[in-house]
């Protein structure tokens, strides 16, 4: 059988099928036009698949084609339906653009997040930054100029930002990879990829820790707190109490007390970490519960207005810019966390560890985390034990609280 060649194809103009070799063949229509056909048995059915038209795909790449679907044939895959799932999957990546995937993971994952504001947080950068450059892009089409394109504009002079929304882009494109919506690698992920094509964080910030209060000047803010009579002014002397944070504390329930071993049981979905804590409670912790508990509800230690709510988690900031304006300028609320560590670390020899536990903080070498399996509650009792004799120092409280102001 004679094969075929370019110029014989070029030459042909009789309607009909003309063969190659091996299944290949080249259909002419009445109308002149050259179309590639693979014909090919399929469990003792013939069936022909079309290979695109000459000269669009000449002889060379025919065969070709040719040859890569008598490989799959080889391999037990019929070649047809091997092009039409292709062509299915391009259809699906091709309708899951980046704001698609973008929502359907907020909406999976919000779940786990212990911030109610977290998703939403999420949302506006997102839309701020990210969906106006590749909002309506398919997953599998961005690549790290897109990327690029987003974060130079504010890497510098947003770093803070930048980085967040860095993150939930390498997240999101994650999770597209895993769902075969795009292939690896991930344009968004920073190591062995971004990091070469932006200026390093060291190079263009200075990080900034949250304003916190110096120790030394805590026992006397402590003596002025305890003469408020305001439900937000008790929760930041509680947190203070506890080196607590804020949203654990303005959620703070009844039932996750145990006043007979003095703790308070942090479930895991109130935990930043996901992971239930346990608070040991000092003397002016306890007292403090005992004289709130007539004034409270049923529920929250610190209700909110309306029935079934807590305070809101800006009562403690707004109660300190309102009465001590002061201290404000030098500490926002989670900076008192800051100003208990540097008490511990300066003032005792208290371990590292028993100080970390009593921060609710997790060990970040998992190998190491794995081997720790005690809470250190008697050390971290003691601990808050002295951190409770230093804020009342020499001070005496002063009267009984008489009404709590709702």
């Amino acid at each position: 059988m004679k094969k075929l060649t370019s110029l014989i194809i070029q030459n042909l103009k009789t309607p009909g099928v003309h063969t190659d070799y091996d299944g290949l063949r080249l259909r002419i229509t009445k109308s002149g036009t050259k179309q590639w056909i693979f014909r090919y048995r399929w469990y003792g059915k013939t069936k022909d698949m079309g290979l695109g038209s000459f000269p669009e795909i000449s002889l060379a790449e025919a065969r070709k084609k040719r040859d890569q679907n008598k490989h799959l044939i080889l391999k037990n895959i019929d070649p047809i339906l091997e092009k039409n799932t292709i062509k299915i999957d391009r259809i699906k990546k091709e309708s899951m653009t980046f704001k698609i995937a973008a929502s359907e993971y907020i909406e999976t994952h919000k779940v786990q997040w212990s911030n109610k504001k977290h998703a939403k947080q999420w949302t506006s950068t997102l839309e701020k930054y990210v969906y106006p450059k590749i909002g309506k892009l398919p997953v599998y089409h961005i690549t790290n100029n897109h990327i690029l394109n987003i974060l130079k504009p504010i890497w510098g002079v947003k770093h803070e930002t930048a980085s967040r929304v860095r993150q939930r882009i390498e997240k999101i494109l994650s999770w597209s990879i895993a769902l075969k919506y795009r292939d690896l690698p991930n344009p968004a992920s920073l190591n062995d990829n971004l990091v070469y094509l932006l200026p390093k964080s060291s190079t263009i910030r200075k990080v900034k820790h949250h304003r916190s209060l110096p120790y030394e000047k805590l026992p006397n803010f402590i003596n002025e707190l305890k003469k408020s009579n305001s439900l937000s002014g008790m929760s930041l002397l509680f947190l203070i109490l506890t080196a607590s944070r804020t949203s654990e504390v303005i959620g703070a329930k009844w039932n996750e007390f145990n006043l007979d071993f003095n703790v308070w049981n942090i479930p895991e979905e109130r935990i930043k970490t996901r992971i239930a804590h346990t608070v040991t409670l000092n003397k002016s912790s306890i007292d403090l519960l005992e004289k709130i508990k007539p004034f409270s509800d049923e529920v929250y230690v610190f209700p909110g207005s309306k029935p079934k709510t807590h305070i809101s988690n800006n009562a403690m900031l707004q109660f300190l810019k309102e009465n001590h304006s002061e201290i404000h300028t030098q500490s926002v609320v989670h900076g008192f966390r800051s100003s208990f560590r540097d008490w511990a670390e300066e003032q005792h020899n208290f371990s590292r560890r028993a100080i970390e536990l009593c921060l609710s903080h997790q060990n970040d070498n998992k190998t190491e985390s794995a081997y720790l399996r005690t809470n250190l509650l008697n050390k971290r009792h003691q601990i808050m034990k002295e951190w409770d004799l230093f804020l009342n120092g020499n001070f005496i409280e002063a009267a009984q609280i008489k009404s709590i102001k709702m």
